[in-house]
């Protein structure tokens, strides 16, 4: 629902949550106990992925 009352785009929004769930799994199942996790350096993409997260949580609070 909060998609259909917001202008964000629900692939971002899908792409998001996936880098979010991955990043939990790669922190908790690191194998070396090394917290150390590589990013891309074009990191832009993941950041406005998160600014689309909360614009959802916004709309859907409204």
């Amino acid at each position: 629902a909060a998609v259909e009352t917001s202008s964000a785009d629900p692939t971002q929004y899908l792409i998001a949550v996936k880098y979010i769930e991955m990043m939990d799994q790669v922190l908790r199942e690191g194998g070396t106990g090394s917290k150390t996790v590589f990013m891309p350096y074009e990191a832009s993409g993941l950041m406005s992925s998160v600014g689309g997260i909360k614009e959802l949580m916004n709309a859907a609070k409204d």
